[in-house]
């Protein structure tokens, strides 16, 4: 098994960042690192080990060795936007807006309540944690419908408003991710 994998959707974001705005890419991509070395340094404090990266356009994907319990991976799940508010925080005091704002806007939105986020493991683990496999079920799913209600609404009224499609498309990506999910758990 190869330690990490790039899809095509990876390189297809970064060129979109890079022709949107080429200054945008060292700071996204420092923003995302220390995004996910949030979750590293959880998963190595539940006692987990990281067997790879899989890295996609929605971002990074981490491969854990074994599976861990719905409590001890829910600190992993939200250690990477905390790690990602925290940057944006440090970046603003030092006069660093660019990073701040690509960091907040990464830390939030990744704490959407739709998988493959790190929200929508959240849900998954509270759910799995406190209800039963069926009310679990139930929850991430009008987690995830309100979730991607929320980012398509908001991006068609940005579509309209003329401040571009972005928001909307990435709904739509993210839309569909989650069916992807849905039906290869």
């Amino acid at each position: 098994m190869k330690r990490v994998t790039v899809s095509p959707g990876f390189w297809l974001m970064a060129a979109a960042v890079w022709l949107m705005e080429p200054d945008l890419l060292a700071p996204t991509f420092f923003a995302a690192a220390v995004h996910e070395a949030g979750h590293v340094a959880a998963l190595w404090a539940v006692g987990g080990r990281v067997e790879g990266f899989a890295l996609g356009a929605l971002g990074a994907r981490l491969r854990m060795s074994g599976g861990l319990s719905y409590a001890r991976e829910l600190p992993v799940a939200l250690a990477g936007p905390a790690c990602s508010v925290l940057l944006a925080l440090g970046a603003a005091g030092a006069g660093w807006f660019l990073t701040a704002g690509i960091s907040l806007a990464l830390g939030l939105f990744n704490l959407l309540p739709v998988l493959p986020l790190d929200g929508g493991r959240a849900v998954a683990c509270l759910g799995g944690m406190f209800l039963s496999p069926v009310g679990a079920e139930r929850l991430e799913r009008i987690a995830a419908a309100v979730g991607l209600g929320l980012v398509l609404g908001l991006g068609g009224l940005c579509l309209i408003r003329g401040y571009g499609p972005g928001l909307l498309a990435m709904g739509l990506w993210l839309g569909k991710n989650a069916l992807v999910a849905e039906k290869n758990p």
